[in-house]
């Protein structure tokens, strides 16, 4: 059964009330668009006005049900759109102040709503966005990291930074003992190594062997070698192992 959400939920001045069908449909049309939920799914925007010297003995006591008001009006649409959605919490405002049990509890209240998620989603939202959008780091997509193929070819893929312009992939063997892949071309989100041929190759890809691979972004406008300063951070390195 479809999951029944409310029609929108509290929000801080101006917006009053998010309504989460607006943000779906902008996500629609807008493959930039990208929203913080820090502001509407946080313990204490959730929390009703209660007097400050007892908000913290209502968060313990209403924790789980908070969680479940966020996860009720956000879960549909993290899932359908894991990539464009990240967390955060300034705990100096909603009565916080800095106080580190609030933050236990904002922690506990994040992890219990991304428990509530298909873990892949859950990764994104939790740090793999941000890193993404904020320090411009491609997100690894396929194939999963540790995979056993099975051909001698495969197609790597990753969620590009904004704006990313250029992309600069490295297929390695671990052991550095076989040939490798170390390519600059303009922006995409895939490469395929394509398997060989016998008596006509390529030969990049070897029989029993572990590859690792990961890729790097920059927004120049203009074509950079691999030794430019304008080059983000390389993404995480995955493997997988050929048959």
């Amino acid at each position: 059964a479809a999951t029944q959400r409310p029609p929108c939920l509290p929000a801080p001045q101006p917006l009053k009330c998010m309504d989460v069908t607006v943000l779906t449909e902008l996500m629609q049309v807008h493959s930039n668009f990208f929203f913080d939920v820090s502001a509407t799914a946080n313990p204490h925007a959730l929390e009703e006005h209660v007097d400050g010297v007892d908000r913290k003995t209502h968060l313990h006591g209403d924790l789980d049900v908070h969680v479940e008001e966020a996860f009720r009006f956000f879960g549909d649409a993290f899932e359908a759109f894991p990539d464009r959605f990240l967390i955060g919490w300034d705990t100096g405002n909603l009565g916080a102040d800095y106080d580190l049990e609030y933050v236990a509890l904002g922690v506990e209240f994040y992890r219990k709503l991304l428990g509530r998620l298909k873990p892949a989603t859950a990764e994104k939202i939790a740090y793999r966005n941000a890193e993404r959008v904020v320090l411009r780091i491609p997100t690894t997509e396929g194939p999963p990291a540790g995979a056993s193929l099975s051909t001698l070819g495969t197609t790597v893929s990753w969620l590009n930074p904004p704006n990313t312009t250029q992309y600069q992939l490295q297929v390695l063997p671990v052991n550095n003992d076989g040939p490798a892949i170390n390519l600059i071309r303009n922006a995409a989100n895939s490469f395929t190594v394509q398997p060989p041929a016998l008596g006509h190759g390529p030969y990049l890809m070897l029989p029993d062997m572990t590859y690792a691979w990961r890729v790097r972004t920059t927004t120049a406008a203009t074509s950079v070698d691999e030794d430019s300063p304008l080059w983000r951070p390389w993404s995480d390195g995955r493997t997988f192992h050929t048959p």
